[in-house]
C-alpha cells in the first residue's frame, strides 16, 4: 500500500518493501548464531589471554551486514520525491538510507515491469522465489516500475501491489509531464 504527500509543490510517494518473512527469519537466526559463535571465540581468547581481533572480524562484518539486511526487510521503504527539476530516488530503512537524484529532463518513458497475466503456476513460483532471493535494497531491477533514463532502465518500488501499480505510473507520468 503506497502513501501519496504533497508538500509545497512536491510530490511524494512512499512504498513498504515486500515483508519477506521467512528470509528475515532465517537472518534473525543466522544473526544470532554468529553473535554467540562470536562471544565463544572472545571468551575462548580472553580466557587464552591471546586477544586477537582478526579472528572475529569476519563475524562483526557478518553481524553488520545481516542487521543491515534484516533491518531492511522488516523497516525498508521506498520514496519517490518529484520536485521542480527532478526526481529523488531513496532507499531507506531504521539503520540506512540511499539516494539517487535524477534529472527530469532524461526521464523518457516510465513502464510497469513485464509479467505476464498468464504465466503458469510454476512460473509464478520460480518468480516470486527469484524476487524473495533478490530482496536487497540496491538490486538493480527489483522495481515493479521501470523508468527509462539516460538509455538506463531504472526499476523501482517492489512493494507496490500489482493493482497499484497503473495508478503510481498515471501519477508519476502527471507529475513529469510524459505521455
Amino acid at each position: 500500500m503506497y502513501n501519496i504527500l504533497y508538500n509545497k509543490g512536491e510530490l511524494e510517494i512512499t512504498v513498504p518493501v515486500n515483508k519477506y518473512l521467512p528470509i528475515a527469519w532465517f537472518l534473525i537466526i543466522a544473526f544470532f548464531a554468529s553473535v554467540i559463535a562470536m562471544l565463544i571465540i572472545i571468551i575462548v581468547m580472553i580466557k587464552n589471554l591471546n586477544f586477537d581481533i582478526t579472528r572475529v572480524l569476519g563475524h562483526i562484518i557478518f553481524c553488520i551486514v545481516l542487521l543491515l539486511y534484516i533491518t531492511w526487510l522488516l523497516t525498508g521503504k521506498e520514496r519517490i520525491i518529484i520536485k521542480k527539476d527532478s526526481i529523488q530516488i531513496i532507499k531507506q530503512s531504521k539503520l540506512f538510507s540511499i539516494k539517487k537524484n535524477l534529472s527530469k529532463q532524461k526521464i523518457f518513458i516510465i513502464t510497469a515491469k513485464n509479467v505476464s497475466d498468464n504465466e503458469s503456476f510454476f512460473d509464478k513460483k520460480k518468480r516470486d522465489l527469484w524476487e524473495m532471493i533478490q530482496a536487497i535494497p540496491f538490486w538493480k531491477k527489483m522495481g515493479q516500475i521501470n523508468i527509462k533514463y539516460n538509455g538506463n532502465d531504472i526499476s523501482i518500488l517492489n512493494g507496490l501491489e500489482k493493482h497499484e501499480i497503473k495508478e503510481v505510473i498515471d501519477i508519476l507520468k502527471k507529475h513529469l509531464n510524459i505521455t
